[in-house]
């Protein structure tokens, strides 16, 4: 039976608008990613020659030696074509629709299920266009299989693939030729790949081999220790992402070290992506060496010899950071770790190449100031002192031999005084009684010099001018019996002496300084008061070196004013 003219339509209407007024496609924009040729489980073939058309599935995603973090396609759907190495005849024999693919996180995951009327012994049938599918065994993607196409006019068996965004396809889906010099595809909204099917003919398609090497001296020549970039190092797990465009104006990409078919005759475009941290130090093509920088991208002339080779190598060297951390110190011992603002180092050196570096930067939020890109070489990082009571307690200065790649952090300690008015005992018995309070009796009475025993007043007045009683007794009861205590006549028991130098220690560290954790900047050492406290305690309990003690202590409490670090960093100016 003969379809009329309306049924038709009507059947044509039917059979395939609703897919494409529905479906996401993808937006215009440059296409990144790549799309490559496989097997039906993503394996690659060599050089991309297979056995037979059939064989050939088209597969997208981060390719071969691509970095874990590597991009596939935009999401979207996209339509494909085989063409010969040209571009200009179309070897696909089914209409554009069925030629669909979606991309959702950078793989293929579904084709377009479609159909269309094609006429058989005089009737319309609907036939199913729908291409074969394998799954991607690496990338759990998705292949399509390219068939149906003709056999390629080229005398090397050579065929390109295309894809593009839906939304950039130049035509009618619905048939399977579009005018236009390359069917509707548009060479800079499309992904390309080359492959051959072997044809018998001994002619084999030229081909481009992208090569990838860390420059570690940065001299822009291989050296024999300088290593492949995904063969020897990877970067991200991976190679280094490189890019081509060919003749036509179409372009993919892959990661190092790659090679790709090439089209017989005409100028290539090869080129690699900027990385961070990285530096471009030279580039060859067929081993000769690019008049640069820049150095990428470079061209590349293809002959039509059968077997013809090209090989392009890009050299980057990987620059070093370094970073210098301010961190306060509050025990003078460089263990500190709080992270100073506003302080200024400068850094000075000069790199491998004779270039000379001079550079000062001031610290963030988090202490540190960074220097980054940097060519290895042997630098120095000075820090500038700032105002006031600052102190190193460490080296002022640091020097670095650094080297590729390398990333050096540098810990400078500091720290910041204060004074603290020492007062003798006899102010704590006089007007200095007056601020004692009860947490200054509990922490006295809970050291074993004031937990018990007697002592003679002599008739001694306390705080309030009241003569004392001959004898108290241990621990304190009221401020006005430390009065009595701490000026007691002490000629015949050391011990005492001790303890009353001791007790108007403590009350000048709980009332003049930070905490017992301060230390004191002295001119034998920084000790701790809370060192020297357990010290003169331990004197008292094992009557060793009590007299030294006493006096020790006695020379502290005269000083007037002692110097102690601060338990906080104090304001930083220049």
């Amino acid at each position: 039976m003969v379809f009329s003219a309306t049924v038709l339509a009507i059947v044509l209407l039917m059979a395939c608008p609703q897919p494409f007024a529905v479906r996401e496609v993808a937006k215009s924009a440059p296409v990144t990613g790549a799309i490559f040729t496989t097997l039906a489980d993503g394996s690659r073939v060599n050089a991309n020659i297979y056995e037979n058309k059939e064989a050939v599935h088209l597969d997208g995603g981060p390719g071969d030696n691509a970095p874990i973090t590597a991009a596939g396609l935009p999401d979207g759907w996209y339509y494909f074509q085989v063409t010969d190495p040209s571009g200009k005849v179309l070897l696909s024999q089914d209409p554009v629709k069925c030629r669909s693919f979606l991309v959702e996180s950078g793989i293929i995951v579904a084709v377009a299920n479609e159909s269309y009327l094609v006429k058989i012994r005089g009737q319309w049938v609907q036939a199913d266009c729908t291409h074969l599918t394998g799954l991607d065994i690496d990338h759990g993607a998705l292949t399509v299989q390219l068939m149906p196409y003709k056999d390629t006019p080229n005398r090397g068996g050579v065929y390109k693939v295309w894809a593009t965004p839906v939304d950039d396809f130049e035509g009618n889906p619905e048939q399977i030729d579009n005018p236009g010099q390359f069917h509707g595809f548009v060479p800079s909204k499309s992904k390309t790949d080359n492959f051959k099917v072997r044809k018998g003919k001994p002619y084999e398609p030229p081909t481009i081999k992208v090569r990838k090497f860390s420059d570690l001296n940065f001299n822009g020549v291989v050296d024999p220790e300088d290593p492949e970039i995904g063969v020897d190092v990877l970067i991200d797990g991976g190679g280094w992402p490189a890019w081509v465009v060919d003749p036509l104006g179409t372009g993919n990409s892959g990661y190092t070290p790659w090679t790709f078919t090439a089209m017989p005759g005409g100028i290539w475009t090869v080129g690699e992506d900027d990385l961070a941290h990285w530096l471009a130090t030279g580039a060859y093509v067929d081993g000769v060496a690019v008049d640069g920088p820049p150095f990428s991208p470079v061209l590349v002339s293809v002959g039509e010899s059968s077997g013809e080779t090209h090989e392009v190598i890009f050299l980057n060297g990987e620059a070093g950071d370094i970073t210098a951390c301010k961190r306060y110190d509050p025990q003078g011992d460089q263990t500190g770790e709080t992270p100073v603002a506003g302080w200024q180092f400068c850094l000075t050196g000069t790199d491998i190449l004779g270039g000379v570096v001079s550079d000062c930067k001031t610290t963030g939020e988090d202490g540190c100031a960074a220097w980054g890109d940097l060519i290895p070489g042997n630098y120095t990082v000075t820090e500038v002192m700032a105002q006031g009571s600052w102190q190193a307690t460490g080296e002022e200065n640091q020097s670095v031999e650094l080297h590729s790649g390398e990333e050096v952090e540098l810990i400078f300690h500091n720290f910041c005084t204060a004074d603290a008015l020492m007062h003798t005992k006899g102010f704590w018995q006089n007007q200095g009684c007056t601020i004692v309070n009860a947490d200054d009796l509990a922490y006295l009475n809970s050291l074993p010099p004031y937990a018990g025993g007697a002592y003679n007043t002599n008739g001694q007045d306390n705080c309030g001018g009241v003569a004392c009683p001959n004898l108290t007794g241990l621990p304190f009861d009221s401020v006005n019996e430390l009065g009595c205590y701490i000026v007691a006549p002490n000629s015949q028991d050391e011990g005492i002496g001790l303890a009353q130098q001791l007790a108007a220690f403590i009350l000048n560290v709980r009332h003049w300084m930070d905490s017992a954790d301060s230390v004191l900047v002295l001119p034998g050492g920084n000790l701790s008061a809370q060192d020297i406290i357990d010290a003169a305690v331990l004197a008292w309990v094992t009557g060793n070196d009590v007299s030294y003690w006493q006096s020790f202590l006695d020379g502290l409490n005269n000083a007037g004013t002692l110097e102690y670090i601060s338990s906080s960093p104090c304001d930083v100016s220049y």
